[in-house]
C-alpha cells in the first residue's frame, strides 16, 4: 500500500479542485433534471473514489501511512468532500445514474474490511 498510497494522495490533490468546482455542478444537474450531465459527473466521481478508495477509508480514519505525505486533518476533509458529494450521486433521482455510485461504496467497504483484518488496526 505504501507505493499505492503516495500515487493516490498524489490523484487527490491534483483533481480536488476539480471536485470542488464539479460538485456544485452535479447539484444544479441533478434540480435541473439534466441526466446526462449528471451521469457523467457521477462517473467522474465514482471513478475517482474508486480509485483512491484506500486514501479515502484510511484518511477519513486519520490512519494514512507517513508516506502519503498529506496532513491527517487535510487527508479527512479530502475523504469527506468526495464522501459527500458521492452521497449526492447515489441520491440522484434516476435509478440508473444514482447506481453509477454504488460500485465506490462496494470498495470501500473491502478497503474497511482489508482495515479490520490487519492486526493491531480498527476499522474505520
Amino acid at each position: 500500500p505504501e507505493g499505492r498510497v503516495g500515487r493516490q494522495a498524489a490523484a487527490m490533490a491534483s483533481l480536488l479542485p476539480w471536485c470542488g468546482q464539479l460538485s456544485p455542478l452535479l447539484a444544479e444537474h441533478i434540480r435541473t433534471g439534466d441526466e446526462d450531465a449528471a451521469r457523467g459527473l457521477c462517473r467522474f466521481f465514482a471513478e475517482l473514489g474508486e480509485a483512491c478508495a484506500f486514501f479515502i477509508v484510511n484518511g477519513a480514519a486519520g490512519q494514512l501511512p507517513p508516506s502519503a505525505g498529506v496532513p491527517a486533518e487535510q487527508a479527512a476533509a479530502t475523504a469527506a468532500q468526495v464522501t459527500q458529494v458521492l452521497l449526492r450521486a447515489s441520491a440522484h433521482p434516476v435509478p440508473e445514474v444514482a447506481e453509477i455510485s454504488f460500485n465506490f461504496w462496494y470498495v470501500c467497504m473491502i478497503e474497511i474490511c482489508d482495515r479490520s483484518d490487519e492486526p493491531g488496526r480498527d476499522a474505520a
